[in-house]
């Protein structure tokens, strides 16, 4: 075959095809993508405000209706830690978008 017959790949077809023969880096990228998903959609996923306290149940460990336990104010944990990760989304764009202006 000449060289005129093959079709030119583009740039981002090869970076692609090497990404996806990556397997590591897939899972990663299936990891944080869901990650972010969890955080983004934090509040319609998570039953439990996560400033509302409840003295009662204090520092418990895991369980079915605290996913990651509760802290020692009564607070769920999976709720506090996806919307931290909300904030930290937030702080990473801004940050990114600065960089990218100056």
């Amino acid at each position: 075959m000449s060289a005129a017959l093959i079709s030119p790949r583009s740039i981002w077809a090869q970076t692609a095809r090497r990404f996806s023969a990556n397997r590591a880096a897939t899972i990663a990228v299936i990891f944080l993508s869901a990650l972010i998903i969890l955080c983004l959609f934090a509040p319609i996923l998570t039953p439990y405000s996560y400033e509302q306290q409840n003295l009662e149940l204090g520092a418990s460990p895991p369980s079915w209706t605290h996913l990651f336990g509760t802290d020692a104010n009564g607070r769920d944990l999976l709720t506090r830690v996806l919307h931290g990760g909300r904030v930290s989304l937030f702080v990473g764009i801004c940050a990114t978008v600065v960089s990218l202006l100056i």
